[in-house]
């Protein structure tokens, strides 16, 4: 089952940016935090994830069954029985599908993985075959593959109550996985190239050649995806430090392994290949900041999942928050009328979501304060 879904192909590539957009989503979502319902939305994402790219990878393979036939390549879909394909293709489904029932925001993200399932068809299914079709087919796959899984996320776990700042966030994390998402299928490509041709399988890279592909790939396409991934991690920046950090980081360690630790290191920048230059910046840089820790650092940022996860650690009363605080300078005479304003003001002005929260412990505050003055 698992190499007829070939999810070792698409599991750790896919699944982590859409975990970092729901941790971020989780982030500004303004509500109060219920780690049950969030473990348990999680839990029934990741199983309409697992459904749909099932679904996604079975269907690309039952269009391929004579090319793959032809170069001796497994195919997934030739490899079961037809009691078997009905069944795996229900389940799939089933397995897509279902999680919508309790999920949040259905009627917006499932119509999401309708678009997604339409698609698998479009890239797929002749005649139109996208796949075959140059750089449609890229683009088709990158959304697909890459961005819609990160809309739906963001979908699900962001609520009602993001700001406009919020939104500039994930609409800079979506043009990332674009560029990224062309990028992967596009270095596939580069690198299938001959079994393709063999295949009679008229792709992008067919059409460009091994070296044009990767000329493509470094001097247009990975410039764009830099720019991109930048933008996004420094948009983030007030609600997630931990991840434009983390990123520079890696980036670092990544170019001292391959200068100072490889028997054999890189040349520098200057006098790399093509391929050397995409090997470093978007395989071990990127792509691998993205698999191994965009979806951790942004995990480590929820501060409300901090708080949620200390009140498991001991008494509710004894957890302690920014707006505890905000009530007890309020109440001590440290924060008064002209101050909250300014102080909520900057609080939003960094896209954070505490805003009813401080007004409450503001009111809280200045309650307690009137009743310690009026009291004999």
């Amino acid at each position: 089952m698992r190499s007829a879904l070939r999810m070792n192909q698409w599991w750790s590539g896919k699944i982590p940016p859409a975990l970092a957009a729901a941790y971020l989503a989780a982030c500004v979502n303004a509500g109060p935090l219920d780690v049950t319902a969030m473990a348990r939305n999680l839990a029934l994402f990741l199983v309409s994830s697992l459904g749909i790219g099932g679904i996604g990878y079975l269907l690309t393979d039952a269009f391929d069954v004579e090319e793959d036939r032809r170069i001796g390549k497994q195919n997934g879909w030739s490899a079961l029985s037809p009691l078997a394909r009905l069944v795996v293709s229900t389940c799939l489904l089933a397995a897509a599908a279902l999680p919508w029932r309790w999920l949040p925001n259905a009627r917006l993200g499932a119509s999401l993985v309708v678009l997604e399932m339409l698609l698998f068809l479009l890239y797929a299914v002749p005649p139109i075959r996208l796949k075959e079709r140059g750089v449609a087919g890229i683009v088709t796959d990158a959304m697909y593959a890459h961005v819609l899984p990160v809309a739906v996320a963001w979908t699900v776990f962001a609520g009602r109550t993001a700001t406009r700042g919020d939104e500039v966030l994930i609409a800079l994390l979506l043009p990332w996985m674009l560029a990224m998402g062309m990028r992967h299928l596009a270095r596939h490509q580069h690198d299938d190239l001959d079994r393709d041709r063999m295949a009679g399988i008229r792709t992008f890279a067919a059409g460009r050649g091994r070296d044009g592909t990767m000329r493509w790939i470094v001097r247009r396409l990975l410039p764009v995806e830099m720019v991109a991934a930048l933008s996004a991690l420094a948009s983030a920046l007030p609600l997630a430090p931990l991840l434009l950090a983390g990123f520079v980081v890696h980036a670092l360690w990544e170019l001292y392994v391959v200068r100072e630790r490889w028997i054999a290191p890189l040349p520098p920048w200057r006098v790399m290949s093509d391929t050397e230059r995409h090997d470093l910046l978007a395989q071990r840089v990127l792509s691998g900041f993205v698999e191994r820790w965009l979806a951790p650092l942004a995990l480590l940022t929820d501060d409300q999942g901090a708080r949620a996860l200390a009140a498991t650690a001991m008494d509710q009363r004894l957890v302690q928050t920014t707006p505890h605080l905000l009530g007890w300078l309020v109440f001590v005479g440290r924060i008064g009328d002209s101050d909250i304003d300014g102080i909520i003001e900057e609080h939003e002005s960094l896209r954070r979501p505490l805003r009813p929260f401080l007004l409450a412990m503001y009111q809280e505050g200045m309650r307690c304060r009137l009743m310690a003055s009026s009291s004999p």
